[in-house]
């Protein structure tokens, strides 16, 4: 009898830790520095597709990222002119990005990525979703400052108070971002 109970409580703590694991937000790690080490400065770009935020137009569907980038980029960075946006990327390995908990879908207005002409795609980031969420090469997260650092070194002001005005952008103080 003791026997029993003994089993009984060892599969509860089983059961119970398992069901902790699941609910505990799951981290995403990018290991940007790593992948990027690996390639030649020279074979990466980092391309910025951008629409203006304006709550007027009506959309009559979600825009997904692929969307986005069938227009034309706003900004290509290649080789050594992508070397002062190296550290922002870096910065995102440092930064706690996790998973959302209940997933929604992106109504792509900015994305950006990062791509190897020998590796293909190491990174691509796409804004929002619901709650301000922001996917990551496929991954939905939650919304994180260290992503916007890209946006507003490389988009015109006046498009990123946009998405600040109508608060696209909502995860830090707009004080600090002011140029």
């Amino acid at each position: 009898m003791k026997n029993k109970k003994i089993f009984v409580s060892i599969i509860a703590i089983v059961v119970a830790l398992v069901v902790v694991y699941i609910l505990l937000p799951k981290r995403v790690n990018l290991n940007l520095e790593e992948k990027i080490a690996k390639e030649n400065i020279e074979d990466l770009t980092l391309t910025i597709y951008y629409v203006p935020y304006d709550p007027m137009i009506l959309k009559y569907a979600p825009t997904r990222i692929e969307g986005l980038k069938k227009g034309d980029p706003f900004i290509v960075l290649e080789g050594e002119s992508l070397s002062n946006a190296l550290p922002l990327l870096y910065n995102l390995d440092n930064s706690k990005i996790i998973k959302v908990s209940k997933r929604s879908y992106i109504d792509a207005y900015v994305c950006y990525c990062l791509e190897s002409s020998k590796n293909g795609m190491i990174l691509e980031v796409g804004f929002w979703g619901s709650d301000n969420s922001i996917f990551v090469n496929g991954t939905e997260v939650y919304e994180n400052a260290a992503f916007y650092d890209i946006l507003f070194e490389y988009l015109p002001e006046d498009v990123m108070e946009e998405y600040i005005r109508y608060e696209c952008i909502e995860v830090f103080d707009q004080d600090l971002y002011q140029k």
